[in-house]
């Protein structure tokens, strides 16, 4: 009877050694398309050769959301590779428009990647922070100019990208009460002298 279970166990063991054992899954995210790999490559740009993919200029791969480097082994698990495309992006500055190709998360990132650098009180609509789409998107730089504000005999000066003389005059925490005017009104674009009176 002992040698009956001792021969069970052994059989048990030596059945469960020959099953093959499960190779790792990839999971790689391009876009709407999800493919899963069985493979036991851990290089990306190997994974992405065995899935059949091409990347192309300024395109992103990240390991698991964060940048990785196409030609060093992945040693952590779960593998999900994802690719960010770079897509068309027309930057409209002061210097006029220039077209590139980014796969950039935010304005900022992109006008970094651009060496177009901002002035204080530059703006950029959309604004620094904002995520970059996987559409093409045009970024505008809103460069500033100085304003001199006169009020009652008094001149200050500010750096403004503003549109408006009325939202120049907000940002200069000065915004027209009850029958105060200004010159130009404040519905005007600004000056191109930036001369603002208050009256």
């Amino acid at each position: 009877m002992k040698s009956a279970c001792v021969l069970a166990v052994v059989l048990t063991f030596f059945i469960l050694a020959c099953q093959p054992t499960s190779t790792p899954a990839v999971t790689i995210i391009d876009n709407e398309n999800i493919i899963s790999l069985q493979t036991d490559e851990r290089v990306p740009s190997a994974l992405l050769s065995q899935a059949g993919i091409t990347l192309n200029p300024n395109d992103r791969v990240l390991l698991n959301g964060l940048p990785t480097d196409l030609d060093e082994p992945i040693t952590t698990y779960p593998i999900t590779l994802q690719l960010r495309r770079a897509i068309p992006i027309t930057i409209d500055s002061a210097d006029g428009e220039k077209q590139i190709r980014s796969s950039a998360f935010t304005t900022g990132e992109v006008l970094q990647e651009s060496s177009i650098w901002l002035h204080v009180g530059d703006e950029t609509s959309p604004s620094l922070n904002s995520p970059i789409p996987n559409s093409p998107i045009t970024i505008y730089q809103l460069p500033s100019q100085e304003l001199t504000i006169t009020t009652n005999g008094t001149t200050m000066s500010i750096e403004s990208s503003a549109k408006t003389v009325g939202e120049a005059l907000a940002e200069a925490g000065m915004p027209l009460i009850g029958l105060d005017y200004s010159l130009p009104a404040e519905n005007e674009l600004l000056p191109a002298d930036g001369q603002i009176r208050l009256v």
